[in-house]
């Protein structure tokens, strides 16, 4: 199975009318977080707490630091996707 990176992690089902949930035909899906957003976060959280610890962040070193978390979410994605 494939890994689609804008997939959303947790699909959030809504009603688009007054009918309610009871009518499969009445569901319509909103985006929560893609799957790249959901790891890009979890990548950010371990390198972040890394990089700055209790010191503070510089915004050039932030910037690095978003720059290579959004790297290992795709690097992730693209190995789910090669290994079967």
């Amino acid at each position: 199975m494939k890994t689609n990176a804008n997939d959303s992690i947790s699909p959030i089902a809504k009603p688009n009318n007054l009918r309610g949930f009871d009518s499969p035909d009445v569901i319509e899906t909103t985006q929560g977080l893609s799957k790249r957003e959901y790891f890009a976060s979890l990548a950010l959280s371990g390198l972040s707490a890394e990089e700055f610890g209790n010191v503070g962040y510089e915004l050039h070193k932030a910037k690095n630091v978003a720059i290579q978390a959004v790297m290992i979410a795709d690097a992730l994605i693209e190995e789910l996707n090669r290994v079967k």
